[in-house]
């Protein structure tokens, strides 16, 4: 698993600040998983961003050659039902697995966007 997060600050001494106040939201769904209307937001939203990545003509290339490599044809449309059938509880498995792992935080301060 691999989280990463923007964490913007006026002042580099705000970053952790900020950075800790995102660790602690994760940490929450470790004990009590998200309201399913904003889970179901969440997918809704994510599903619209990768159908209109799928505007980029090698964007579309990449997902048909990984459907292409997989031998699944409907890669992409199963990937897309598979977002649309996550639930609060797949949420707080997927931190569950997550934190179970190493933390490692990078941080570049002083980075132009």
């Amino acid at each position: 698993f691999a989280i990463a997060v923007d964490v913007d600050s006026q002042r580099a001494a705000g970053i952790a600040r900020a950075e800790g106040k995102l660790l602690d939201a994760f940490d929450a769904l470790l004990r009590t998983p998200p309201p399913a209307d904003v889970v179901v937001a969440e997918a809704t939203r994510e599903r619209a961003a990768r159908l209109e990545r799928l505007k980029d003509v090698e964007a579309l290339a990449d997902a048909l050659g990984r459907a292409l490599l997989a031998g699944n044809a409907g890669l992409v449309d199963e990937e897309l039902e598979a977002l649309a059938a996550v639930t609060p509880d797949d949420v707080t498995a997927a931190a569950r697995a997550a934190a179970g792992g190493p933390r490692v935080i990078w941080r570049v301060v002083g980075g132009s966007p």
